[in-house]
């Protein structure tokens, strides 16, 4: 028998593209509650949310009977003009075929490249979250945890990254050329610092073996750093930035809120400030900046 994940509401995967007023997707992901695939199947249109919700009621009512929704998206491509039906990687926001997992040429299909322009990093975790309850399963959400997390070889003096404390509803990719890299945020997990620092790594994940071009760092007030390996990783290194910033155009409001939550779950993992070792006025300081303590924490 095949499993089916619990039914959910149509206005669930419906959402409408910032900075426009009339254009709107309607996405399915996987329904097979123990497939991993990670690409959504996505409707679209420039006529309204009415005329999406009545053009794709098939493709809907395909996919809460197990049917064989994709075929009926393409049929519904086929009879009316106003939608556009492509294939969309949740964690690398790449573009693919509808039917298949293969790239999707944008040069051959500028309207899907046009949309493409509107779906930010919001949009894609709000998709990651989708994904999770269209497979009957909670979706994570950002709440303090009650208890210390334990993360194993986390020392102080460290910062933490975010997916080491939360668990992520996506990956944060980013494809070029053969090069996939992963965008991983560390923050300084001790409640009474102030350094408003945040580092921003960019972790190969393919192919096995390539090296990290370096990092970003980001001062929550706005100041922009970027520290490359060398000297010939500057490139790449502005290019995943750049990317990063296009996807993230909020960017400092989201590590913002990011950093508040750590330091909320910092207090009970790195106790009081009482509870501190002492450090001297030119050690590096323990919340992991860089900076001598005299200029960081103990200015």
């Amino acid at each position: 028998m095949n499993e089916r994940a619990p039914r959910l509401s149509p206005e669930e995967g419906m959402f409408r593209l910032a900075g426009t007023d009339a254009s709107w997707i309607c996405v399915h992901t996987c329904p097979t509650p123990r497939c991993p695939c990670r690409t959504a199947l996505v409707l679209a249109t420039h006529k309204g949310r009415e005329t999406l919700e009545a053009r794709g009621a098939p493709v809907w009512q395909a996919w809460m009977s197990g049917g064989r929704y994709r075929e009926a998206a393409h049929e519904v491509a086929d009879k009316c003009a106003d939608i556009i039906v492509f294939g969309l990687d949740i964690d690398t926001a790449q573009e693919q075929q509808s039917d298949r997992d293969d790239p999707l040429d944008l040069a051959q299909y500028p309207e899907v490249a046009a949309l493409m322009t509107h779906i930010d990093g919001k949009l894609l975790d709000a998709i990651g979250r989708l994904w999770y309850r269209g497979k009957g399963l909670s979706a994570p959400v950002e709440t303090v945890l009650m208890s210390p997390p334990k993360i194993r070889g986390w020392q102080r003096g460290e910062q933490l990254a975010w997916d080491e404390v939360y668990t992520c509803v996506r990956q944060d990719l980013y494809a070029f050329d053969a090069h996939v890299y992963e965008a991983l945020d560390f923050y300084c997990p001790i409640p009474s610092c102030d350094c408003a620092e945040v580092n921003l790594h960019f972790e190969p994940v393919h192919p096995d073996g390539a090296r990290s071009p370096g990092h970003v760092n980001v001062h929550l007030a706005g100041r922009i750093r970027l520290e490359p390996e060398t000297h010939g990783d500057l490139t790449r290194l502005e290019q995943l930035w750049a990317a990063f910033c296009q996807r993230h155009p909020r960017y400092l409001e989201r590590l913002s809120h990011r950093d508040t939550l750590i330091k909320a779950t910092g207090e009970r993992l790195v106790g009081p400030a009482t509870a501190e070792p002492k450090v001297g006025r030119n050690d590096p300081c323990p919340c992991g900046s860089r900076k001598k303590y005299k200029k960081c924490c103990g200015a």
